[in-house]
């Protein structure tokens, strides 16, 4: 039997993370354009290592032998009172900061779902007259009714609702398609389990099915679908999904 001599190009090196990179953690105390109000003025922070931070944007080009990675970076969705007092940096070409490898890892949430919207049934109802869904209460670990949370997915980085009720999470496990939320008090609006004193539960699984409203904008210019994934939280029907808007 014959030896057969095979090679490879080598890949290409980076020092740089991916563009698709969505959270890291610091690797060392810094600054990434993200500002805080102080008194009456914003102070850039220089923010802890092993600080969890959200890629809000990112850009690639080529240099060298690697792709260098430009990103702009957020807290992502957090408290509420807290994020009225943060200023992000918006503007890739000015702004942003080298997504080095030597100052960030890549992660991946223990809680990948811990920003979306859900919503109490099995998906969007249409108005009266078909022009728009119907606004609902929805929560993302804490309890908000906005108006903007009718057709929006999850909490954003910019948009962060404020709560009309929370409550303090105390342990986060998440199991396959499963996510279980424990906390001390029950929440009112929310299917609450309980499961011992001052020990609450919710159990959220997703069930991979999906759902599509379409609806017709007043002015006949417009038009829009609503789009979802059904969940079961404590075996109750609740669901996470937007709508989206185009020119007819």
């Amino acid at each position: 039997m014959g030896e057969w001599l095979t090679t490879a190009m080598a890949a290409k090196q980076s020092k740089y993370l991916p563009s698709n990179t969505t959270y890291v953690r610091t690797k060392k105390a810094m600054t990434v354009g993200i500002k805080e109000k102080v008194g009456s003025k914003y102070k850039l922070v220089k923010v802890r290592k092993n600080t969890l931070l959200k890629i809000s944007a990112t850009s690639a080009r080529e240099n060298g032998n690697s792709d260098q990675t430009t990103a702009l970076f957020t807290y992502g969705a957090i408290h509420y009172a807290r994020a009225q007092k943060i200023k992000y940096a918006n503007s890739l070409t000015t702004q942003a900061t080298l997504l080095s490898k030597a100052n960030f890892k890549a992660v991946k949430l223990k809680a990948p779902m811990r920003t979306l919207i859900f919503r109490p049934g099995t998906g969007f109802k249409a108005d009266e007259k078909n022009f728009d869904a119907i606004p609902t209460s929805g929560f993302y670990l804490t309890l908000a009714k906005d108006v903007h949370l009718v057709d929006s997915q999850q909490a954003t980085d910019t948009q962060n609702y404020k709560p009309t009720r929370s409550v303090k999470v105390t342990e986060v496990t998440v199991i396959g398609n499963t996510t279980i939320v424990d906390y001390k008090k029950p929440l009112k609006g929310l299917p609450n389990k309980k499961i011992a004193k001052n020990h609450y539960r919710l159990t959220i699984k997703q069930l991979k099915t999906t759902g599509k409203l379409n609806l017709d904008m007043s002015d006949g210019t417009y038009n829009a679908m609503a789009s979802w994934t059904n969940y079961q939280i404590n075996n109750k029907p609740y669901y996470n999904g937007e709508i989206e808007y185009s020119d007819d």
